[in-house]
Order: C-alpha cells, then structure tokens, then sequence
C-alpha cells in the first residue's frame, strides 16, 4: 500500500511512503494514522528529510487506481516558516489529535527545498501465523533449528552405517545396475534374494537423508534473523547428496571398485564435517571468531582436524586391501594388508598423542570449558576406536565388529569438529526482534530528530 502525494493505492510494496509536503514518512502504520485493517501496513520506520513532491512507488496494474486521500492539517502544521523536518516532527507528535482546523491535499502540498531524500529504513513486519505443523519448517524458533541441524548429522552418520552393512554383507551389487536395480526395474526380483532388498534399502534410505537436507535447508533460509552461514551449510548439504547418489552409481557401475568405494565413504566423512559444523554454528553467533585459546592451541586442533582426515583415508585403504569386497566377485586393492594395517595404527597412535597433548594444555591454559569438554570427548571416542580397531583384526575381522569400527569413524570426524570450531567464539545467539520493535525505535528516533539508520530484514 502506497501513500504519496495524497493518495492511496491498494498494493503492497515493501515500503509505504506518504509525503507530507517536502516530509518523507515510510512504512507509515495505522496506529499513527488509523487506517482500516485492510490496508496492509505491518509496522513502521520513519525518516525526515526531503522528497519531490509526488513520490509514487512502482506498483502497477490497472487495479492500482488513484483514490484521492484529503487529511486534515494539524495546527502543528500551519506555519509556512517551519522547515519540512520541523513540520514531519510535528506531524508524528501531534498525530491525528492536533486541531483539525481545514483539510488541505497534499496533492498540492508545496514547501521549501531541502536536502537529498533520507534513505528509507526498512523494519522486521509482523510475522506469518503459519498452521502449527508447518511451523518448525517455515517458521523455525531457535530450538527447531537445531533440531534439523542435529536430524542432518544423524541422517548423515546413518547413511554410513547402512552403507557399511552393505558392504559387510556382501549386498553391494545385490541391485548390479543403477539407477534401476536391474535392467528394466526399480525394484530387486526374488532371484536377488537378501542381497537385493539390503542394497535396494540402502538406497531408499539416501530419499529419507534428502528429505531432511530439503526440510533443513528450507528451515534454516526460514529462520529468524537470517543466517547466511546456516543457509551456506545446509545448501552444501543438500548439494551434496545428489554428488553422492552418482558417486554410488559409479561405485556399482565399476563393479564396486575399491578406489571407487573409498571416494564414496570419504565423501560421506566430509558430509558429516559438514553437518556437525552445521550443528554448532547454530548455536553460536555471526560475530568475527575470536580465539579463546593460544594460537599454538588453536593451529594444533585444525591440524588434528588433517590428521583425522589421513587416518580415515587409510581406514578405507586397508579395508580396501581387506576381505570385505562388497561382494565376492569384487576386485581389491593389491596392496599388502598388514603393511596399511600398520600404517594406519601408526597415524592413529599420533592422533592419540597429539590428543592428549591438548588436553593437557588446554586445561593448564585454563581454555573454558566448552574447549577442553570437545577435547576430552575426542580422546574418549578414540579410545574406543582405538580398542575396537584391535578387536577386530585379532577377531579376524568379524562383520558387526567392523560395523562398530565403521561407526566409530563418523563419530571421531564429529568429536574432531567439534574441537576446532570449540577454540574460537562467535558471540551470542542473534535473537529475532519482536514485531513492533522496530515502530517504537523508529517514532522515538524520529520525534528526538534523529535521523532512523537502514536496517536489514
């Protein structure tokens, strides 16, 4: 709705404009001027300065016709010798309660000339009451938000595990073509067997993970205030399930090629990264990171963050090189299992040191506990880690002790994370402003002459 020159149109522009002479009021409301309900205002922000006379928004349409919009003229008004400014202060003081003493319209409103038009400022309107059940998706609180972005890295860790009980079952080319599961069907035939309905599950399971990157993404471009970091991360999110869908479609297209295999998982670790980044990003602030630790400390958590990643790549070298294929017709990496076996336990082991040696300094330092808490929890995950890894090659390798080891690989990409993001702050929480918050700023500043800053939505 547009108010300009005096009169009115019915369109709903993001800014309302009414010129009071040479006196610029935006997002004007009614509880000023008491328009009807159904003009549309929301809230409001006013600014004093100058415009022409005739400040028309861009509404368009034949419907948007001109009614002629005739007010009455405060006493506050009358005097031709107050500036434009001193004229709009009056106005939004005394309101509609000043004398009516002659209307006048502001079609033919004339004043002195004035500085440029201040710039228009722009306040949070009144939220959407959206059905209840709509509302953690499209009106997500603080709460809800989290909540999605936790769904996403469970949603994530899982995908890893069905995938494994994929591999450890032999069901990887249960469905030997992709997208379909044979030929000419979308779904296993009895010949396939268990194999079939593992493989086929798997892959139903990746439209429950897009599903919630979907709703994680649509709530995290809902929320308020915005976050461009939480829409960054769920946009990555999403974007990379469709990657991951065609690297699994290589991987059965290749006959479920080792390197192939490993690509697959690796991309999933760094899915899982980026979830768990997602989760802690909600609940701080968009402030510059500030350290809270010592640098030394600070470097030594994201190299930790590189070594995680090089002992993951060679967990999936030596399962590569290992007996579990995926199926038996499989080929393998040719490489000396116990010769990565070795490497990756000697990676592991430093990992370990370079844990504990934060730990230790992270509590001399007396880092807060949100830091030393992350650390604490890394050196717990790999210990257990740790003791499966050694359980299951002096088990030879048992399939649900791999399947534990498989879990406890995502789970030290979360801890590891976590203890990154841990050793910088970011701040409060931005909290959303109440609907209204803006008018009362906005009459305050402009009754005290100040000039109303722009604001972002």
């Amino acid at each position: 709705m547009t108010a300009s020159g005096g009169f009115v149109r019915p369109c709903r522009p993001r800014y309302v404009v009414v010129t009071l002479g040479h006196v610029t009021v935006t997002n004007v409301s009614r509880k000023l001027h008491g328009w009807p309900s159904n003009v549309g205002i929301d809230s409001l922000a006013v600014v004093i300065g100058t415009s022409a006379p005739d400040a028309w928004s861009s509404c368009r349409g034949p419907e948007f016709r001109r009614p002629p919009a005739v007010i009455r003229r405060p006493a506050s008004l009358a005097g031709s010798d107050r500036t434009g400014q001193e004229r709009g202060r009056a106005a939004i003081g005394g309101g509609r309660s000043a004398p009516r003493d002659r209307p006048f319209d502001l079609r033919h409103s004339t004043g002195a000339a004035g500085p440029a038009p201040a710039r228009l400022a722009r306040v949070k309107t009144s939220p959407v009451t959206w059905p209840a059940p709509l509302r953690p998706l499209l009106d997500p609180s603080a709460t809800w938000m989290r909540r999605w972005a936790v769904l996403s890295l469970i949603a994530n860790v899982l995908i890893v595990v069905t995938g494994g009980v994929v591999r450890l079952t032999g069901s990887g080319l249960g469905c030997p073509n992709w997208p379909r599961c044979t030929e000419s069907s979308y779904t296993p035939t009895p010949e396939m067997g268990i194999h079939g309905v593992i493989e086929i599950t798997n892959r139903q399971l990746t439209f429950v993970l897009a599903a919630v990157a979907v709703a994680t993404l649509v709530a995290a471009f809902r929320y308020r205030p915005a976050r461009p970091p939480l829409r960054w991360l769920a946009l990555a999110l999403a974007l990379g399930i469709p990657l991951q869908a065609v690297v699994g479609g290589i991987t059965v297209r290749t006959g479920l090629n080792p390197w192939v295999v490993m690509l697959h998982f690796l991309a999933s670790a760094l899915m899982i990264g980026l979830a768990t980044a997602l989760v802690v990003r909600v609940g701080e602030g968009d402030e510059p990171a500030r350290p809270v630790v010592s640098p030394l400390l600070r470097r030594l958590a994201i190299g930790m963050v590189a070594v995680v990643a090089a002992v993951v790549y060679l967990g999936t070298v030596t399962t590569g090189s290992g007996p579990h294929a995926g199926d038996v017709n499989a080929v393998r990496t040719g490489l000396d299992p116990e010769l990565v076996s070795q490497l990756h336990a000697d990676l592991v082991f430093l990992l370990l040191g370079l844990t504990v040696a934060q730990l230790v300094a992270l509590r001399a330092s007396g880092a807060p506990e949100r830091a030393r808490r992350a650390a604490a929890t890394l050196l717990a995950i790999e210990l257990c880690q740790g003791a499966i890894g050694y359980t299951q090659y002096f088990l030879g390798l048992p399939e649900f002790v791999v399947g534990l080891h498989l879990l406890g690989a995502a789970l030290v990409v979360v801890a590891a994370v976590r203890l990154a993001l841990a050793t910088r702050d970011r701040g409060p929480v931005p909290v959303a402003e109440p609907a209204g918050a803006g008018l009362d700023l906005a009459v305050a500043r402009a009754r005290d002459g100040a000039a109303v800053p722009a604001r972002n939505a």
